[in-house]
C-alpha cells in the first residue's frame, strides 16, 4: 500500500492554558479551545522507489556523518527481517556481516561518539537478550555485553555518553517496569533504582530525556492502556508523574523521535485496538508537558498506522512502513516539513 500524493495537515496552535490537560494526581481541566489558528502546516511527500520491502515493528537511526535514516528488522508476511536499509535521497540496502537475527520489536539508539548503531532485545520467535552494534563505516556488526532480561516492544533513549531501555514485554507478553543505563563508553550495564511512586508496568510507551529527566509517555501493561506521563530524574534516580494532556487520540505503538531542543515528535499509534490512528504530535517536554496535536485536513488520503518508523532529520520528518488495520503492512515512506501559509480545514 503507497501514498502517491502531498500530504498536507494543518498545525492545531491550541494554546497549552486551555486544551484539556491531565494533571499529576489525575484529574482533568475539560475546557474546549475555543479557537484553532492554523498559520502554519506540514506537507509530507512520498519518497520514489526503490524501497524497503514493507514491514512493522522495525527500528531506525539517523547517522548524522552520512545524512542518511538507517533502518533494521521488522516483519513482514515473509518473516522476521535482519536487513539494513539506510536512504539518503533514495533508499539502499546495506550487505552486512552476520549480526543479529531476524527479530522485530526491539530498541536502539545511535552512538555517534563511537560510530555505531546500538541494538539490543527484540522478538525473533522469542524474546530475545542480546545486544549489538553496527559499524557505521564498515557495516559490521559486533555483539555487545548484556544488560536487560530478555524482552521485547522496549522503549529506548539517549543523550551524550549515556542510552536507557525501559520496560517491554518478557516473553508470555509478560509487562515490565525495570530501567537500565548503558554506558556508551565502557558497555557497561546497571539497572536504575526505582523506590517509592513509579510507573506502572507497560510496553509501546515513547521515551526521551531532556536536561537531565528521562519522561515516559502513554503505553500499556497486558490489560489496559497506561494513560499517564512520568519522568525519572536521572540525579536523584527518582521517578514522579508529570501533567499533560488527557484526550490524545491514540496511547499506545506510536512511534517517537526527539526534535531539537525540547521537542519530542510522536505519530500515528492505536489504542491497543487495531484502529489506528494518522496524527501528528508535538510534544515539550517539561512539566507539564505540552503537547500540541496536528490535525488532518479532511481531503488527506493518509493511511492510519502503527509500529512504523519516524525520524527527525534537522526540520524534517520522515515516516516508514508500519501496520494498519489487522492485515495491512505498509511500505511507504514520507518525508515533509513544516510550512507558512493556508492550511486545510480538518
Amino acid at each position: 500500500m503507497r501514498i502517491g500524493t502531498t500530504l498536507t495537515f494543518a498545525l492545531a496552535a491550541c494554546s497549552a492554558d486551555v486544551a484539556p490537560t491531565l494533571d499529576a494526581g489525575g484529574s482533568t481541566d475539560m475546557e474546549e479551545c475555543s479557537s484553532r489558528p492554523a498559520a502554519e502546516f506540514m506537507a509530507l511527500r512520498e519518497v520514489p522507489e526503490p524501497a524497503p520491502p514493507p514491514r512493522w515493528g522495525h527500528v531506525a537511526g539517523y547517522d548524522a556523518k552520512r545524512s542518511r535514516m538507517l533502518v533494521f528488522g521488522g516483519t513482514n508476511a515473509d518473516g522476521r527481517r535482519a536487513d539494513v536499509w539506510e536512504l539518503g535521497e533514495t533508499w539502499k540496502e546495506i550487505p552486512t556481516e552476520a549480526g543479529p537475527s531476524g527479530r522485530f520489536t526491539s530498541g536502539s539508539i545511535m552512538d555517534p561518539a563511537r560510530d555505531r548503531w546500538v541494538v539490543m532485545t527484540g522478538d525473533d520467535g522469542e524474546a530475545r537478550d542480546d545486544v549489538w552494534a553496527l559499524a557505521l563505516d564498515t557495516h559490521r556488526w559486533n555483539e555487545m555485553p548484556k544488560g536487560p532480561s530478555a524482552r521485547f516492544d522496549v522503549a529506548s533513549a539517549s543523550a551524550g555518553r549515556r542510552a536507557w531501555f525501559f520496560a517491554g514485554f518478557a516473553e508470555g507478553f509478560i509487562p515490565l517496569d525495570d530501567l537500565w543505563e548503558l554506558d556508551l563508553e565502557t558497555d557497561e550495564w546497571r539497572e536504575l533504582p526505582a523506590e517509592g511512586t513509579r510507573p506502572a508496568k507497560r510496553t509501546n510507551c515513547a521515551i526521551a530525556e531532556h536536561l537531565g529527566f528521562l519522561y515516559v509517555l502513554g503505553g500499556h501493561d497486558d490489560e489496559a492502556l497506561t494513560r499517564d506521563f512520568w519522568r525519572y530524574d536521572l540525579a536523584s534516580l527518582a521517578w514522579e508523574a508529570v501533567g499533560g494532556p488527557a484526550d490524545l487520540s491514540a496511547w499506545a505503538h506510536f512511534a517517537y523521535a526527539r526534535g531539537e531542543g525540547a521537542l519530542l515528535w510522536m505519530t500515528g499509534g492505536d489504542n491497543d485496538d487495531y484502529v489506528d490512528v494518522a496524527s501528528i504530535w508535538r510534544v515539550t517536554l517539561g512539566s507539564p508537558l505540552v503537547i500540541d496535536e496536528i490535525p488532518l485536513g479532511a481531503d488527506q488520503a493518509v493511511v492510519p498506522a502503527r509500529r512504523h518508523a519516524t525520524l527527525v532529520l534537522g526540520e524534517e520528518l520522515i515516516l516508514y512502513g508500519g501496520a494498519s488495520g489487522r492485515r495491512d503492512v505498509l511500505g511507504d515512506t514520507r518525508r515533509g516539513g513544516i510550512e507558512a501559509g493556508q492550511a486545510s480545514v480538518g
